[in-house]
């Protein structure tokens, strides 16, 4: 499942990043295998994606966040 498949405030453990042009910009950012991520906020077409990844918020346009493969994180 991708981050755009997340709802809103449900965690996501990073399992892969698909690699294009985005994968530097994503890993610099801090999102890399094993990071947490839970989308906080959402526009009404999901483009672009507010996302919590460790004590940070970051905008993501959804293209980028195609690129982000995760798993539901049950808490």
């Amino acid at each position: 499942m991708t981050l755009c498949e997340l709802e809103k405030n449900e965690m996501g453990i990073v399992i892969d990043l698909i690699q294009n042009e985005f994968t530097l910009k994503l890993v610099e950012m801090g999102i890399y295998k094993g990071r947490s991520i839970t989308p906080t906020e959402f526009t009404l077409l999901k483009d672009p994606i507010c996302v919590s990844v460790s004590d940070s918020r970051l905008m993501l346009r959804k293209e980028e966040a195609k690129s982000i493969i995760v798993t539901k994180c049950d808490l």
